[in-house]
């Protein structure tokens, strides 16, 4: 018998072997294709939606520290941090208050800060939830595209990647004046392999297989702005701060962008972590790349260069910020960890998930398998 998960506001489930809350059943090994399996793994968006592998085991080599133990040295280099106080400590313990069932595995997510949350699906393509009630979300409608990526939205847009059945990915352009029900646009055919998506206003930064492009969203079409090239299979995952993007990919380098001129991007610095990424954030000069463990790169004087990584268990499979603060997903749970210290807990949640999102003071989880169903929690940040 193998865990089943539920889908029940205010329950928290079973799934992978992460137990949540209540579990039942025993727990034996799924079987291949059961939703158990790759539930709270990376999904691996280099392979393709629908050729998900699993991480290779996590080196434990003397550089990597288990984020469970806390030295002395640890802590007196987080009280001299210079980080600012992120207000986090009037909150209480992280709290799951919601969960939603999809169809199959949630690939990413984008919550538009009003509420909604749009989720790019391996088996339908889009999903919207209606998310303005966390405890109780509810799944709405549903757009078909084939093999989703990327996705991200801000304000009155949303874009979300598909592709094209032949030699790339498209980036659709859908637009949220009803935000319970997006509505297609237009479709920015570049002929790219785009694989994450970053939205700011009208700006489109598209993270592609060889290059990181700009577009200029308008009211019936976009506008290419620029563009820089990156080696092929570099552009997975993105995430920016400010004028600073920072790309990853499966190749094991870390690559950062100024965007400050969107006409003439340029990479600014480069540096080799020699592991699979899945995910990556940007805090200032900290870069915090996710795959077996939490690489963190600073950059200093131009150069990039590796100064911690941390265990988290067997593999992490996102990483965001969330005011100053480290949200990190994998095996291990949902941790809020000290940027300037990471192996430092603020808190952590039993709940394991292969991505996230994090809108306002929720975050988002997808969990799920190819050949089951899938499931979005939401947990409090600061209940």
């Amino acid at each position: 018998m193998t865990w089943q998960p539920h889908a029940v506001a205010g329950v928290l489930v079973c799934v992978g072997g992460v137990a949540l809350v209540g579990c039942h059943g025993s727990p034996e090994e799924p079987a291949r294709g059961d939703a158990g399996l790759d539930a709270g793994r990376p999904r691996d968006r280099d392979a393709g939606p629908r050729e998900a592998g699993l991480p290779d085991a996590p080196g434990r080599d003397a550089g990597v520290r288990d984020a469970a133990v806390l030295d002395a040295a640890v802590l007196d280099g987080a009280a001299d941090s210079g980080v600012a106080d992120s207000g986090t400590a009037a909150c209480g313990e992280p709290l799951q208050v919601g969960a939603v069932a999809v169809p199959g595995l949630p690939v990413s997510l984008a919550p538009n800060g009003g509420g909604f949350v749009y989720v790019a699906q391996s088996l339908r393509g889009l999903i919207s939830i209606d998310a303005r009630d966390p405890t109780a979300m509810v799944a709405l409608g549903e757009i078909a595209y084939d093999q989703p990526s990327g996705i991200a939205t801000d304000g009155d847009r949303l874009v979300i990647t598909s592709h094209d059945g032949a030699f790339g990915y498209h980036v659709n352009v859908l637009g949220l004046s009803d935000p319970s029900s997006p509505s297609p646009l237009y479709v920015i055919d570049d002929g790219g392999l785009s694989r994450s998506e970053m939205l700011s206003g009208t700006e489109l930064i598209d993270v592609r297989y060889s290059e990181v492009a700009i577009w200029t969203l308008g009211p019936a079409s976009a506008t290419f702005v620029g563009a820089v090239a990156v080696p092929a299979g570099a552009g997975v995952e993105g995430a920016r701060d400010r004028d600073r993007v920072a790309v990853v990919g499966g190749g094991g380098t870390t690559w950062v962008i100024d965007v400050s001129s969107p006409f003439a991007p340029t990479v600014v610095a480069m540096a080799e972590t020699g592991a699979r990424a899945y995910g990556v954030a940007i805090l200032g000069d900290r870069i915090y790349v996710a795959g077996s463990t939490l690489v963190v790169l600073a950059l200093e004087g131009g150069a990039l260069r590796v100064v911690d990584s941390v265990s988290y268990g067997d593999w992490i499979s996102a990483v965001a910020i969330w005011r100053d603060t480290l949200v990190v997903l994998g095996s291990s749970g949902l941790i809020l960890a000290d940027p300037a210290a990471p192996s430092i807990h603020r808190a952590e949640i039993g709940a394991g998930g292969s991505t996230l999102a994090v809108g306002g003071d929720l975050a988002y989880i997808g969990v799920g398998g190819y050949g089951g169903p899938g499931f979005v929690y939401a947990v409090d940040l600061c209940p």
